[in-house]
């Protein structure tokens, strides 16, 4: 059973990480460990009695994690969300200050 895309999130994002970091393998942390776990990272929730909505990142731990587009939209699009509002409201800010190339 999957999970259907989730408005917040739209495309999925690169993901912030340092040059030579690997996504998602955790083995170098734990030598002798080949076991390779994937958590959740981003989730929403909206609670079926009170219809209130959470959204969480486990990113941005680091500033430079700020520093990519991507997360930036994934985490306003989730405020947005978590706040009933347009999900697209703040795209505009997910961009700025980026070089964009023409």
């Amino acid at each position: 059973m999957s999970n259907p895309p989730h408005p917040a999130a739209g495309r999925r994002a690169s993901g912030a990480r340092r040059k030579g970091e690997k996504r998602g393998d955790d083995r170098g942390k734990n030598p002798g460990d080949d076991r390779v776990e994937t958590i959740p990272v981003l989730w929403a929730y909206e609670s079926p009695d009170t219809k209130g909505r959470v959204f969480v990142s486990i990113f941005g731990h680091f500033m430079w994690t700020f520093d990519d587009p991507y997360f930036r939209l994934m985490l306003l699009r989730g405020m947005a969300w978590s706040a009933k509002d347009d999900v697209y409201r703040f795209d505009k800010l997910a961009v700025d200050g980026v070089e964009l190339a023409k």
